[in-house]
């Protein structure tokens, strides 16, 4: 066997250790100060990642941005029945996800950015939600316990927005939230008004 081969496994494990560390560093600055916040050298100050080993892995803070988003392909559970309960459920699914990779605040900014350099964080954090909320909505529709005739697009507006502005104007989106916004939503989507399907 090799020198080279014995190290190869070693050095892929110290690579892979300072990838997390750095990509650590960088979402827990996104959540503490904000996207503008992630520079290299933050990210270097908070990781104990040296500047010359960050500049190794990336040119600059968009090449490190765009790399660190594969640290955030969580998704959400899709698999939820379409009743009220199940939107409920779904609604605390998506706020988790937002909560635990970036915090709300980010994923607000992040959406109302223009930056081009930020579309692997929105393909890979926020798309995957919006995708969960379009399908419960397509697969309720199709089963014919959601009304036709609604504009879901706007529904999930409403929802995600929601979040983010009550995050915004009260500081927190209580774990309770799903559960209240299902509840003021439900009766005008379901058909029938959805009087009996929880």
């Amino acid at each position: 066997m090799s020198v080279q081969s014995a190290t190869t496994p070693r050095k892929a494990a110290i690579r892979s250790a300072t990838d997390r560390k750095i990509a650590r560093a960088a979402l827990d600055l996104v959540r503490s100060q904000g996207l503008d916040a992630v520079t290299i050298e933050n990210v270097a100050a908070a990781s104990g990642v040296a500047k010359t080993t960050i500049y190794r892995r990336y040119k600059d803070r968009y090449e490190m941005l765009s790399g660190i988003a594969a640290h955030l392909s969580e998704g959400v559970v899709t698999d939820y029945p379409t009743t009220r309960t199940g939107l409920a459920h779904l609604v605390a699914d998506v706020q988790r996800v937002f909560e635990d990779r970036i915090g709300l605040r980010a994923v607000g900014a992040l959406l109302a950015s223009p930056a081009s350099s930020l579309q692997d964080w929105r393909d890979r954090l926020v798309s995957p939600s919006m995708e969960a909320l379009e399908g419960f909505f397509a697969t309720g529709v199709e089963a014919g316990t959601l009304r036709s005739d609604v504009d879901y697009d706007q529904v999930v507006e409403l929802i995600v927005g929601g979040m983010f502005a009550r995050d915004a104007l009260r500081g927190d989106v209580p774990d309770e939230w799903g559960e209240t916004l299902a509840s003021l939503i439900w009766p005008s989507i379901a058909v029938g008004g959805g009087e009996s399907a929880q």
